[in-house]
């Protein structure tokens, strides 16, 4: 059975927060399996564990009601030494319109296509910026989502990721995620932020993840 629910991980933007600030709980990040990893149904930190990497997109009218954003599976094993990852994909449902107009996607020249990224999540993000603005990695490829099978494969080399500010310069950065992963996963967004949540405003539709593997 899939799971109706929503997240938000907002990608690129600063909650004011700095490094000299207390910090606040590290983001959730599955300790085994797949999760919901930020929610309008749970509070921050906080997640909802996954029997199968399967969900239903929630259905509002706007994104601003209700969204989803990022899905991660627990993954500790390095990934300095790995070529790429591989991610395939399955939406089914029944005539879906994909929306991603979240507060931060409200102006027009943000109003482009939803869709899915893939996610490098670095242990013990507290999500303060400047200092965690390297934890989240995110493809820089996007790909629009619409019902069918999708297969990507992204090589782990800096020019193929940005961080949570659209950047790809901070190599060490990328190096110091690759070494201290906590999880994989997808962002789903769009416009002007690659994760800043998605549902559906007609129709239905339901994602589920048939393969996230690193390797050649």
């Amino acid at each position: 059975m899939t799971l109706r629910l929503v997240l938000l991980l907002l990608t690129g933007c600063d909650d004011g927060k700095t490094a000299a600030t207390p910090l606040i709980a590290p983001m959730a990040i599955p300790a085994a399996g797949w999760a919901i990893t930020q929610s309008s149904l749970v509070a921050y930190p906080g997640m909802v564990p996954l029997a199968s990497p399967s969900f239903d997109f929630p259905n509002c009218a706007s994104a601003q009601q209700c969204w989803i954003s990022y899905v991660e599976m627990a993954w500790k094993t390095q990934l300095t030494n790995s070529p790429s990852v591989t991610l395939n994909y399955t939406i089914t449902g029944s005539n879906p319109m994909f929306v991603n107009d979240t507060p931060h996607n409200k102006a027009a020249a943000c109003r482009s296509p939803a869709t899915l990224v893939l996610l490098i999540h670095q242990i013990d993000d507290h999500g303060t910026l400047p200092a965690y603005q390297s934890y989240r990695w995110f493809s820089a490829q996007r790909t629009d989502l619409a019902l069918g099978t999708i297969e990507r494969n992204i090589p782990l080399t800096l020019p193929n990721w940005i961080n949570v500010n659209g950047q790809s310069t901070d190599s060490a950065g990328f190096a110091q995620a690759l070494a201290n992963p906590g999880s994989l996963g997808i962002g789903l967004g769009g416009g002007c932020f690659a994760a800043h949540g998605v549902a559906v405003s007609q129709g239905s539709a339901t994602l589920t993840i048939n393969l996230l593997s690193v390797g050649p």
